[in-house]
C-alpha cells in the first residue's frame, strides 16, 4: 500500500495534544528542513490584487450547491470574505462530491467521526470543519513572520494571492510547510518542501506540490484592480470573449481569447502599467513559444499580464509603461487560427482567471 500524506494528519495530532509548547516545538521541527532554501521576504510582501470579495469562479454545480451553507457556517467563524475561497478549496478536494465534500475527516477539528478518509457523513459538519482548518492556516500566513498561529490572529485580505498561496499549500502540507516556507509561498518551495518530507517520511509522494495552481484555477478577487491599480480592457471597443479560461481541447487555456469580426488590427493597450519583460516574437523555450508576437508587463509586485499573438508589438524590453498605453496590435502570429488577443494574467508565475478582475471595465465598454 503507497504511502501517501494527509494534510489533515499532523493537524489531529496538533489539536489532540494538550500541551501547547510540544506543539509549537513539532511545528518548528518539522519546519526546520526548509533552511536550505532561499527564505528572503516575508508575509508582509505579496502580492495584493485589492481587497475586494473573493469570488469562486468555478462552474461546478455540486459545488454551488453548498454556497448557501458555506456563507452562513463562514460568517460563524469569521469567514464570510472567505466564502469564494472555500469554494474553490471544495472544488479541488471533492468536487462537492460525497458526504466529506472538505476532506475534513482527518483534521483536528473532526471529533465526531472517525479520523479516516472521508469518515465524515455529514456534509455540514464536514464544510464546518474544513472552515475551520482552513481558517488556522490563513491565520498562520497572516502572522508577522508568516508561520506563527495565533488563535486571535489577523486573517489575510482575500486579495493578498502571497498570503493565500502560502495558507492553501498549508491546508495541503500541515502546518511545517509554514517555518519551511518563511513567510513567502513559490511552486519550487513546495516542490521541493514535498520530496524531503517524501524521503523523511519513506512515502512515494507527500501532498500536492501544485495544490495552489489547482485551487486558483476557481478563485479570483471580484474587484477589477491589481496591485492597488484599475485594470483596463485590452483592445478598446472590442469585447467580445471567443474562448474563456480553463479546459481546452484537453489541456489548460491560461487566458481568455478576444476577438470580433474588425479586430484584426486593433490597438493593444496595457491593463495596467509596469515594466515591459517581454516584446516580440517569443521563442520555444522562453516560457513564451507559441505565442507568436508578444508583451509580458511586470508590475513589479508578482502580477504579470500577458498579450499574445499581435501583428507587431509597439514597445520594447525594460520600458515602463502606464496602463491604457499602447503597446501592439491585435494579430494572428504563432499557434493561432485567426486574428485575435489572448490575454492573461499571472499571479506569482501562476495562470488565473483575467475576466473577474476584467469584468467591471468590460462592462463599461460594453455599455
Amino acid at each position: 500500500m503507497e504511502h501517501l500524506w494527509s494534510p489533515k494528519k499532523i493537524v489531529t495530532a496538533i489539536l489532540l495534544s494538550t500541551i501547547l509548547p510540544l506543539f509549537m516545538i513539532l511545528v518548528l521541527v518539522a519546519g526546520s528542513i526548509g533552511a536550505v532554501l532561499d527564505q528572503s521576504g516575508g508575509a508582509a510582501g505579496g502580492v495584493n490584487l485589492g481587497t475586494g470579495i473573493g469570488q469562486y469562479t468555478g462552474t461546478n454545480q455540486n459545488v454551488l450547491a453548498y454556497q448557501s451553507t458555506v456563507e452562513t457556517i463562514a460568517a460563524k467563524y469569521g469567514m464570510q470574505d472567505f466564502v469564494g475561497l472555500i469554494l474553490a478549496v471544495m472544488d479541488q478536494e471533492s468536487g462537492g462530491q460525497g458526504t466529506d465534500p472538505m476532506q475534513a475527516a482527518e483534521g483536528g477539528f473532526n471529533t465526531r467521526y472517525p479520523h479516516q478518509p472521508n469518515g465524515i457523513l455529514d456534509p455540514a459538519y464536514s464544510i464546518e470543519c474544513g472552515i475551520q482548518e482552513l481558517k488556522q492556516v490563513l491565520q498562520y500566513a497572516a502572522s508577522a513572520d508568516g508561520k506563527t498561529y495565533s488563535p486571535n490572529g489577523p486573517l489575510p485580505s482575500p486579495g493578498d494571492i502571497n498570503q493565500i498561496s502560502l495558507a492553501l499549500q498549508g491546508y495541503n502540507f500541515g502546518p511545517g510547510w509554514f517555518s519551511y516556507a518563511a513567510g513567502t509561498y513559490s511552486q519550487e518551495k513546495a516542490q521541493a518542501y514535498s520530496a524531503i518530507m517524501a524521503e523523511k517520511m519513506g512515502w512515494r509522494r507527500y501532498g500536492d506540490p501544485l495544490y495552489v495552481p489547482h485551487v486558483l484555477e476557481h478563485y479570483a478577487v471580484s474587484e477589477g484592480s491589481a496591485g492597488g491599480e484599475s485594470l483596463v480592457w485590452p483592445v478598446p471597443g472590442h469585447t467580445n470573449i471567443t474562448s474563456g479560461f480553463g479546459s481546452r481541447w484537453g489541456t489548460t487555456h491560461k487566458g481568455i481569447d478576444i476577438s470580433d469580426g474588425s479586430v484584426n488590427g486593433a490597438q493593444i493597450v496595457a491593463a495596467m502599467g509596469g515594466t515591459v519583460i517581454q516584446a516580440g516574437f517569443g521563442v520555444s523555450g522562453s516560457g513564451y513559444g507559441g505565442y507568436g508576437n508578444c508583451v509580458a508587463i511586470d508590475d513589479g509586485n508578482g502580477v504579470v499580464t500577458l498579450y499574445a499573438h499581435m501583428s507587431s508589438v509597439a514597445c520594447s524590453v525594460g520600458m515602463t509603461v502606464s496602463a491604457g498605453q499602447t503597446i501592439g496590435f491585435v494579430g494572428s502570429t504563432g499557434d493561432s487560427t485567426g486574428p485575435h488577443l489572448h490575454f492573461e494574467i499571472r499571479l506569482n508565475g501562476t495562470a488565473v482567471d483575467p475576466l473577474p478582475y476584467l469584468q467591471n471595465e468590460q462592462q463599461l465598454q460594453a455599455a
